[in-house]
């Protein structure tokens, strides 16, 4: 383990305690509830008022109300790693991401896709939407392009914004890819298709 990972590991590792600790007063109580409770509802069948000797009804009530305390906080403990987790796994997600962002660009209007078309360089045009399925099938695969061909400029057009070059470009459905390599379209896929299917045209 990094030395760098260790902060991040220890505050887990000391929540993790304390959510054991959290279960076990609730086990605690839940099972001196169950006892009291049982004992409760004899008495009460019998006729008799449920005091006790050694204060047993205070107890009784301080067990119910301590599990209710333990419940809550238990479920705001466990909430609060989900939190945490969920915002780690977000931050790794979008630093991965922006690894991979170099040659990655999103354009919106005519004037920018034919500044990059026209500079001859190779292209790889992805008309999407967040809203497609198979599109976001593809992210990773198109991401993984263009950080293996760092010679080749993978261009996101997101055809709800862009709806004039998803029409100029004859974008029926998508996602759809065009490739265009000195000015000229040289290649066009359509769908979810294998990582090969794209890359033959980038050779």
């Amino acid at each position: 383990m990094d030395a760098q990972e260790l902060p991040q590991v220890v505050p887990l590792y000391n929540f993790h305690k304390q959510c054991l600790r959290v279960r076990d007063r609730y086990l605690i109580s839940a099972v001196f509830l169950c006892l009291q409770r049982n004992r409760y509802q004899r008495e009460k069948r019998s006729g008799r008022e449920f005091t006790g000797s050694g204060g047993h009804l205070r107890a009784f009530r301080y067990a119910k109300a301590t599990m209710k305390v333990a419940i809550i906080i238990f479920i705001l403990l466990i909430g609060g790693l989900y939190v945490i987790t969920g915002k780690k796994t977000s931050e790794s997600q979008s630093s991965a991401s922006a690894s991979h962002s170099g040659n990655l660009v999103h354009v919106t209007t005519d004037a920018e896709l034919n500044a990059l078309i026209q500079s001859g360089d190779t292209l790889l045009v992805d008309f999407w939407a967040e809203w497609c399925g198979p599109c976001r099938t593809m992210n990773p695969i198109v991401a993984g392009i263009a950080a293996d061909y760092p010679n080749v400029t993978v261009v996101k057009v997101d055809v709800d914004q862009a709806n004039a070059l998803a029409q100029k470009y004859h974008v029926q459905s998508i996602p759809t890819f065009i490739v265009f390599d000195n000015g000229r379209q040289k290649a066009k896929e359509v769908g979810a298709v294998p990582e090969r299917s794209l890359t033959r045209h980038l050779n």
